[in-house]
C-alpha cells in the first residue's frame, strides 16, 4: 500500500503544488505514523538509520505535542499542523513535509503491501 494523496493538482511558481483539505492532511499524519510503526518493527532494536533522524523528531513531535491543524482547500496556503516540543518550542509541519517524511519511511523499508497483524 502506497500513500497516494487525492485532490486537485495545479502547477504554480515552477513547482507542483496541490490544494489539500483537512482530510488529506490528517490522512498524511496517519500514514506517517503507520509507516513509522512498520520501520520500527523491521529494525527490531537494531541500529537506527541516520537518514531518518529528522523523521523520528517529526513523529515524536506529532505524537507528544500536536496542538492544531489548518487547511483551507480554497486558499493557496499549504495545510499545516502545529504544536510544541516538550521544552515549549513551537514547531510547524506542512502537508509537503509530511509527504516527504512518508516517502523517506517508504524508502527505508516502511512500506508493506498488507498488514501482518
Amino acid at each position: 500500500m502506497v500513500f497516494r494523496p487525492a485532490g486537485r493538482i495545479f502547477l504554480g511558481m515552477n513547482t507542483l503544488h496541490r490544494y489539500a483539505n483537512l482530510t488529506d492532511l490528517m490522512s498524511a499524519v496517519g500514514f506517517l505514523l503507520l509507516r513509522w510503526g512498520w520501520v520500527e518493527r523491521r529494525l527490531n532494536s537494531g541500529p537506527f538509520p541516520s537518514e531518518l533522524l529528522d523523521v523520528r523528531q517529526m513523529r515524536n513531535r506529532i505524537c507528544h505535542g500536536l496542538q492544531a491543524a489548518s487547511a483551507d482547500p480554497n486558499c493557496a496556503d499549504e495545510p499545516t499542523i502545529r504544536g510544541f516540543d516538550l521544552n515549549g518550542a513551537a514547531w510547524t509541519y506542512s502537508y509537503s513535509d509530511l509527504l516527504a517524511a512518508i516517502q523517506a519511511l517508504e524508502s527505508a523499508g516502511g512500506r508493506q503491501e498488507r498488514a501482518t497483524d
